[in-house]
């Protein structure tokens, strides 16, 4: 294991351990893996990830960057957003309240109850995020770059032909380019995202093989 997976999973482990063995919040993450919510974002990422990765091997420089760029893109809206929603909904089982405001569907001022309300247009990253924050899980503010994310999404950036990364920001009244590592990043995203799912998969794993053990101990 390298520097950077231990520094993930020693941040996951401070922050999350505690969450993962409640037994309100592990039987409603339980209830919300089988939802067609999570469904239909693993299977986004399982057929998007094998694109992602072939064409990878068949791009260099420029090209590259680019796909780096949408990459990262795509994990924090897909991968991280779902991961965020499933801590919420686990903490919501444990009292957190997340609050939504009205939207096109629903005219008043609500409480997320499910993993489908945190759908909501009027809810963001920011506020998922903060929220977490807020409740002590603060591993995604270090791990993924929501700014990097809003420069790639608003095209606040720039790829010069040897495929080096630049964002944009005015400072002063002028627009500054910064040069960002962006493999770096996008490293670090994927790696937090693939740790902290394997971690809630061992927790719902130990859950089950437990209800298990307990069921054959009574029947016996």
């Amino acid at each position: 294991m390298g520097k950077l997976e231990e520094e993930i999973e020693a941040c996951l482990a401070n922050e999350l351990d505690s969450l993962l063995s409640e037994r309100a919040a592990i039987a409603t993450l339980v209830h919300v893996l089988p939802t067609l919510r999570v469904k239909r974002a693993l299977s986004t990422l399982r057929q998007t990830q094998k694109i992602l990765i072939g064409l990878g091997k068949t791009l260099i420089g420029k090209e590259k960057t680019l796909l780096d760029s949408v990459a990262y893109l795509f994990w924090v809206e897909v991968s991280t957003n779902l991961l965020a929603d499933m801590l919420i909904i686990m903490l919501a089982a444990k009292g957190h309240a997340f609050h939504i405001e009205p939207d096109d569907k629903y005219r008043f001022i609500r409480h997320a109850t499910s993993i489908e309300d945190l759908e909501s247009p009027s809810v963001s990253l920011a506020m998922k995020l903060g929220f977490l924050d807020k409740c002590g899980i603060s591993c995604f503010n270090k791990f993924v770059d929501r700014e990097l994310r809003n420069k790639i999404a608003h095209g606040s950036y720039e790829i010069d032909d040897k495929g080096a990364f630049f964002t944009f920001e005015k400072k002063k009244g002028e627009l500054k380019k910064k040069q960002v590592d962006l493999l770096q990043k996008l490293d670090r995203l994927t790696i937090f995202n693939s740790s902290l799912m394997h971690k809630i998969k061992l927790a719902v794993d130990k859950t089950k093989k437990s209800q298990s053990s307990g069921g054959l101990k009574r029947r016996f």
